[in-house]
């Protein structure tokens, strides 16, 4: 969080209109993180809320400053705002979602190709993570994680097969699977191997 350029205001209306993450805090408590397209409006969104719903009432009446850094793009505050939640779980992000609800991309590095994959909180609750295995998330919705991977995949191509087969595959003809697990297998180049490893952590 350090690393961010954070800038503090007391109330929204000194916010930008600006695509950016925001945090709320209570001295030097942080009870809510949340993404906005537009800053100003979702912070005045959650002042007017306040007087109707009781949960954001408590954020808003508790809450001594507001913190918030811009971004370029709705994709990088998902991210960001995603990654923020898993590593403080602020309060109030809790109590708005079931932990049963929390969708997480798991990619074990142990696998000889590695790929992403979707698991909720519950099953990863369950089973005790490897060091071989990388978790990011939490996010809100199956839809949301979908669309951050399709993104991250047009930008560095993966594999998304369970079991790899002996030809290459379609998405590897569109160039999002490169390079091709079945091309790897079947020439048994192991630089090839090296750099989709690479690729992906």
């Amino acid at each position: 969080m350090s690393q961010l350029q954070w800038q503090t205001i007391k109330d929204h209306k000194s916010a930008p209109s600006t695509c950016g993450v925001y945090q709320y805090w209570e001295n030097d408590k942080l009870l809510y993180i949340g993404k906005a397209i537009n800053l100003k409006a979702r912070l005045a969104g959650h002042a007017q809320n306040a007087k109707l719903d009781d949960k954001e009432r408590a954020i808003v009446s508790s809450a001594t400053e507001i913190r918030y850094t811009e971004v370029d793009s709705e994709f990088l505050a998902l991210l960001l705002e995603a990654s923020l939640i898993r590593e403080y779980m602020p309060p109030y992000n809790r109590i708005w979602k079931d932990d049963k609800t929390y969708l997480y991309i798991l990619i074990d590095i142990s696998d000889p190709y590695p790929r992403p994959r979707f698991a909720r909180a519950h099953e990863l609750k369950s089973t005790k993570l490897s060091n071989n295995q990388k978790l990011f998330g939490p996010f809100p919705n199956t839809q949301i994680a979908e669309e951050i991977l399709r993104a991250i995949r047009r930008l560095i191509p993966f594999c998304m097969v369970k079991k790899v087969g002996s030809h290459k595959c379609f998405y590897s003809k569109i160039g999002l699977c490169d390079p091709c697990p079945a091309v790897i297998k079947k020439t048994g180049d192991l630089e090839l191997k090296k750099q989709y490893r690479k690729q992906i952590f």
